[in-house]
């Protein structure tokens, strides 16, 4: 901003648009210790996409822990009642509780900021509440001493222990919203008194759980890649085809198998089958790749070949062209000399996922063929 140039914001003009919790945490986020920063009004949105994330989740969360017994929520599940992804996002909570720590410790605040953003927003909205909503409707016409009630009660129970963490450890950023939505948290999860009062989150090492964040993440290629197929051959939503999953050995496989029913949940696949990459693949199919393996979905009664192959082949030359664009640029030495170290680890990131999707496109060109 330069008074001179009259680009100046009034940050009362701000936190009066977008609230204070967008304005504060936004200036955090942007900011890399030791850099300036581009400063203009549209970039306080980030923030305030954020904050209404926490707010939507945190009703989501906490409707859905009305009535619940206290003891219950405050309580560890028993081990086997436990679902890979309860572990998985204790894992990754117990990963973020340290990282926060340590850069705060640091007083690295844009990098604890990046740090609660990925794990709110990756981890747990995307990926715990989406898995946690199919063990909660699934006892909704359940015996309540049945097994699908008391797998429901573990994921209530780790909706809410993450909840009351993840606010703790969001209060320095968003003070005002974290300080409301605690008091609304239940009694048996949290201290007496308000959030600014109560004690910073412990860390819990006997959550980390290197085995079930590996096999959750195997989870999560074979739906993304799902997901690619299925807006590939423009599947409509509400259909749920028979998938294929290839895997590159048998371990893979059956640890697969071990979560199927979940994957197919977030993929909305009807079943799946499974076998390794010595089987044959399956004819008239889509398909995409994941680290270990492919996926493959069935033609649709709409899929045209021939406008297929035309949708591609326009795709690849896209695709190209970006792979081309981005190469130019890590390819420029006064670039890489001057541009923001976030900017170009953007870059890169974002040239491994254009070559990771035109090896898709092709392998889907190559299928047409035969």
């Amino acid at each position: 901003m330069s008074k001179s140039a009259g680009n100046g914001i009034d940050p009362v003009e701000m936190i009066e648009k977008y609230g204070a919790d967008a304005v504060r945490y936004s200036l955090m986020i942007l900011t890399r210790e030791g850099q300036d920063v581009k400063l203009a009004e549209n970039r306080f949105e980030l923030g305030q996409r954020f904050c209404n994330k926490i707010w939507n989740v945190s009703r989501f969360v906490l409707q859905n822990l009305e009535g619940a017994d206290p003891a219950a929520l405050a309580a560890t599940p028993a081990a086997e009642d436990l679902e890979l992804e309860d572990r998985w996002v204790r894992s990754r909570l117990q990963a973020m509780r340290e990282e926060v720590s340590l850069h705060l410790d640091n007083y690295d605040f844009h990098d604890a900021a990046q740090a609660l953003y990925r794990f709110t927003w990756d981890d747990f909205c995307d990926w715990y509440i989406e898995s946690a909503k199919r063990r909660l409707w699934a006892a909704e016409d359940a015996p309540a001493d049945g097994p699908e009630a008391r797998s429901a009660a573990a994921a209530r129970a780790t909706l809410g222990q993450t909840l009351a963490q993840l606010l703790k450890l969001l209060h320095p950023f968003t003070p005002y919203l974290s300080e409301a939505l605690w008091a609304e948290v239940p009694a048996s999860l949290r201290e007496e008194g308000l959030l600014m009062g109560a004690a910073w989150p412990e860390s819990q090492p006997e959550h980390a759980n290197q085995a079930a964040e590996e096999q959750f993440e195997r989870l999560q290629d074979v739906v993304r890649a799902l997901r690619n197929v299925r807006g590939l051959l423009e599947i409509p939503a509400g259909d749920r085809p028979q998938a294929t999953v290839l895997c590159d050995s048998a371990e893979a496989r059956d640890s697969m198998a071990q979560c199927k029913e979940l994957t197919c949940f977030l993929a909305r696949v009807e079943s799946m089958d499974l076998g390794t990459v010595d089987d044959a693949s399956p004819a008239n199919t889509g398909t995409d790749v994941f680290r270990g393996g492919s996926v493959f979905l069935p033609f649709t009664e709409e899929t045209d070949p021939a406008k297929l192959r035309s949708n591609l082949e326009k795709k690849m030359q896209k695709v190209e062209k970006g792979i081309k664009g981005i190469e130019g640029k890590l390819g420029n030495e006064r670039f890489l000399a001057n541009a923001d170290p976030d900017v170009v680890a953007s870059e890169r990131l974002r040239i491994e996922d254009l070559r990771k999707e035109l090896e898709t496109l092709s392998a889907n060109l190559v299928g047409l063929a035969d």
